[in-house]
């Protein structure tokens, strides 16, 4: 996010839909990427995690 105000209001966002619809909200943003870890300690990428980091 070019902002920390849009990188905390995705986060919270991400956070209500959970993190299967999180995702997928995520990879629809462009330049926006994220890393989600569920309480059961699964990791979900979004898609183009890899290209940045």
């Amino acid at each position: 996010a070019k902002t920390t105000a849009t990188a905390d209001a995705l986060s919270t966002a991400i956070l209500i839909l959970g993190p299967i619809k999180g995702k997928q909200f995520i990879d629809k943003l462009p330049g926006i990427e994220g890393l989600i870890v569920t309480k059961n300690d699964v990791t979900l990428r979004s898609y183009g995690w890899g290209y940045y980091t």
